[in-house]
């Protein structure tokens, strides 16, 4: 027969906030991890509000101009956390937007396309930390 050990509501209380507190490390470094392993990442940047994210996307973003110059692309985005405040759709607007704009200013315009683009701008967040990656069309 085996002996049972219970663990004692203060042991168990302690227990559930030390796996709180891994549980997010663990899932931004599994989302890490798959964008390493699937695509380069461009650049990441941490942000506090959905009022901090736009400036540091489109400034993230435009690392990734030289290489849609001339080039059809999108922005697809992958949200995870500030649900129902940032919306991925419009955020993807903005930084078609912003590259399109930003292409056609340095004379090498490019467009956005969702049947067999050029390349496609990833941008992942979870909580407050997000990545870009670029993907081209070898790698869809």
């Amino acid at each position: 027969m085996r002996s049972q050990q219970v663990l004692n509501p203060k042991a168990t209380g302690k227990l559930l906030k030390i796996i709180s507190r891994i549980v997010p490390v663990i899932s931004l470094l599994s989302i890490a991890l798959s964008l390493f392993l699937r695509r380069e990442i461009t650049c990441t940047f941490s942000f506090q509000s959905p009022e901090e994210f736009e400036p540091k996307a489109k400034e993230a973003v435009l690392y990734c101009l030289p290489s849609l110059a001339g080039k059809s692309f999108h922005v697809r985005m992958h949200r995870r956390g500030f649900k129902g405040r940032i919306s991925s759709p419009e955020e993807e607007r903005f930084l078609n937007r912003i590259l399109l704009e930003e292409l056609a200013k340095i004379g090498n315009p490019g467009r956005i396309t969702f049947e067999q683009p050029d390349a496609i701008l990833v941008v992942e967040t979870l909580g407050q930390q997000a990545g870009i990656s670029a993907r081209n069309r070898q790698d869809l």
